[in-house]
C-alpha cells in the first residue's frame, strides 16, 4: 500500500504540474490570440471601408456618365410654369413629367385663360436667356418661338404654352392620346 500512496502522490503533484504548465501555456496563447484578433478586426474593418469608399465613388462616376450621356439633360435647375391651351389635361400631365425627368422644377400647371392656343411657345421671365433656349430645344420649339417678358417679381423662371400642335413637340413623340 505504501507503494501506491507514493506513487498516487506522484502522480498527483506531475497532474499539478502538468495542468500548471499546461493553463500558464494556454494563458500565453489566449494573449496571443487576443492580439491577433485584435489585428484581424483593424484590418476587417479598413478592408470594409475601404470597399464602401470604392462603391460610393464608383456609383457618382456613373451617376455623372448618365447626364452626360443624356443630350438633351439640364445643366441648371429651371422653375417653370407649364399652361394647358391644347385642352388635353392627360397630355399635359405627360409634358409635366417629361421635364421632371429632365430636372427641371415644374412648379405651376394650369389651363390657358385665352382659350384653346394654336402654336406652343416659351416665355423667359427671368433673363435666362441661354436656359431658356435650352429648355424649348428640348421641347422642340422654335427659337422664334420663345419670348422673353421679364417679370423679377414673378418666382417662375419661364412658362411653357403648350398649344394645339402638342403632338409636334420632341417630348410628345413617344405620346399616344
Amino acid at each position: 500500500m505504501a507503494k501506491s500512496e507514493n506513487s498516487d502522490k506522484f502522480v498527483n503533484s506531475n497532474r499539478r504540474m502538468f495542468f500548471f504548465w499546461r493553463n500558464s501555456r494556454s494563458d500565453q496563447q489566449g494573449k496571443l490570440k487576443t492580439k491577433e484578433m485584435g489585428y484581424l478586426i483593424t484590418f476587417l474593418c479598413l478592408a470594409i471601408l475601404i470597399v464602401f469608399y470604392l462603391l460610393a465613388s464608383s456609383d457618382k462616376s456613373d451617376r455623372n456618365n448618365d447626364q452626360n450621356a443624356e443630350h438633351i439633360h439640364n445643366e441648371k435647375l429651371l422653375e417653370i410654369g407649364v399652361i394647358d391651351g391644347a385642352g388635353n389635361n392627360r397630355a399635359i400631365q405627360h409634358l409635366v413629367r417629361m421635364l421632371r425627368m429632365l430636372d427641371y422644377d415644374v412648379v405651376e400647371m394650369r389651363k390657358s385663360e385665352m382659350g384653346l392656343i394654336e402654336k406652343s411657345y416659351v416665355i423667359d421671365h427671368s433673363g435666362k436667356a441661354e436656359e431658356v433656349m435650352q429648355l424649348a430645344k428640348n421641347l422642340g420649339i422654335p427659337e422664334d418661338k420663345v419670348f422673353q417678358r421679364i417679370d423679377k417679381k414673378l418666382l417662375l423662371d419661364a412658362t411653357v404654352v403648350v398649344g394645339e400642335d402638342y403632338l409636334n413637340l420632341r417630348l410628345f413623340k413617344s405620346y399616344r392620346r
